[in-house]
């Protein structure tokens, strides 16, 4: 995929954390700022958007999609991420209002369009 793509689809699932999964306490606490700088966990949250967008968004979802969706993918995704980010996560993991990164992706979108 191009950078620059790449930086429009980091803008797009960044949208997407902010929006809908920082709605969770468990997801702010397992995504550290930092995550658009570690590709695998940027991977893991690829996967787990396109899992709430068939769950939620897919015309032919059904209510089995959803609990799929809440009780297989995103714990395991969550769990998986805070693993990978324990070497970067040390006391920047907020309990308070829900968390917007669009900064941090900004930044690194800017530096994808600039490869």
């Amino acid at each position: 995929m191009p950078h620059r793509r790449k930086a429009d689809k980091l803008g797009e699932l960044g949208d997407w954390l902010t929006q809908v999964l920082f709605g969770w306490p468990a997801a702010q606490r397992a995504i550290a700022p930092c995550w658009p700088r570690h590709w695998d966990v940027t991977e893991e949250l690829s996967m787990l958007y396109c899992a709430w967008k068939t769950a939620y968004l897919w015309e032919g979802a059904s209510a089995n999609d959803a609990c799929e969706y809440l009780d297989r993918w995103l714990p395991n995704a969550l769990e998986r991420i805070e693993i990978r980010l324990r070497p970067c996560g040390q006391g920047h993991q907020p309990d308070g209002p829900r968390r917007d990164d669009s900064t941090v992706v900004a930044l690194v979108q800017e530096e994808l369009r600039w490869l």
